[in-house]
């Protein structure tokens, strides 16, 4: 098959209107609640962090760290899952994996502490 007829096709499998989303998409789609808002926001990926944080973010320089944002008063970001089972090979997957473990943990942290009961 030609290349250019290959590159046209794999256009064409592209779901329609597939694009990175803007922040407005992405702000959309938090609750609207005061008490769902308070909780944590906790963004899946680079895009997704992208999309709330700002262009400059980078999952593997900021990943697990708690970010600045008037979404909520915690927000971490981290890799998307489905990126640890792209890793090149099965240790770098399985560090992958230690780290993910490590953020949401992180997350669930946060969580407890502010639904303990204050002193």
């Amino acid at each position: 098959m030609p290349r250019s007829l290959s590159r046209n096709l794999s256009k064409e499998r592209r779901t329609p209107g597939l694009r990175k989303k803007s922040r407005a998409d992405a702000v959309a789609l938090i609750p609207a609640s005061p008490t769902l808002h308070s909780l944590q926001q906790v963004c899946l990926g680079a895009s997704a962090a992208q999309a709330l944080l700002g262009k400059n973010f980078r999952v593997t320089r900021d990943r697990g760290n708690r970010m600045k944002s008037d979404l909520a008063p915690h927000v971490l970001a981290t890799a998307h899952p489905a990126s640890i089972l792209r890793g090149p090979d099965p240790a770098a997957r399985e560090q992958q994996r230690r780290d993910f473990v490590r953020d949401m943990l992180k997350v669930a942290d946060l969580i407890k502490s502010k639904r303990a009961p204050a002193p």
